[in-house]
């Protein structure tokens, strides 16, 4: 009887985490919002200039506003509507690996999005993508830059990737564009 009562304190405390980190429908990245036009974006105060790119209908931002520093950022369109937004957290080569600082920020974002949108809800590593969770060392205190991982949140709403010796980005997709592609 005891033990039950434990498990039920243990469930009745765990489960509500996890249902309210399930039940976040991402709406956009501070003030761009999934839905909105290029016009709309182009007000934000995130990113001082958009630049067409044709190939993925997507806008590229060189100065955005992320973390107090400018990034990288790519704002993507299904038609004429906002559907994701991608921002170079971190750009390396096998000729320059990551600063100690570069390193730290990873670490500080792999730590503060479960904080925000509870537990992961897939990690995954390997050059396909293929290796699951229990065979991929991601971790706050020691990450790994020599493989290819992706963490994601809000069953894939939200994805911090690694391509070896290239890029980190943190991907934010609407709750429709994760539907539509499954």
């Amino acid at each position: 009887m005891k033990k039950l009562k434990n498990l039920l304190l243990i469930s009745g405390t765990f489960i509500p985490c996890l249902s309210f980190a399930q039940n976040i429908i991402l709406d956009g990245y501070k003030d761009l919002k999934f839905g909105m036009t290029y016009q709309q974006i182009a007000d934000s105060k995130l990113c001082t200039g958009w630049e067409y790119y044709q190939p993925l209908n997507s806008y590229k931002c060189q100065h955005f506003l992320f973390n107090g520093n400018n990034r990288e950022a790519t704002a993507y369109f299904n038609g004429q509507v906002l559907n994701s937004i991608a921002i170079d957290i971190l750009n390396y080569s096998q000729n320059r690996p990551p600063f100690p600082r570069e390193v730290q920020e990873v670490k500080d974002i792999l730590n503060g999005l479960p904080q925000k949108y509870g537990p992961p809800t897939k990690v995954v590593c390997g050059a396909d993508y293929a290796r699951s969770n229990e065979e991929c060392n991601i971790n706050t205190t020691d990450i790994n830059f020599d493989d290819y991982w992706m963490v994601e949140f809000l069953n894939g709403q939200i994805r911090l990737v690694n391509s070896v010796n290239q890029w980190v980005i943190l991907v934010y997709s609407s709750a429709k564009t994760i539907l539509d592609s499954l």
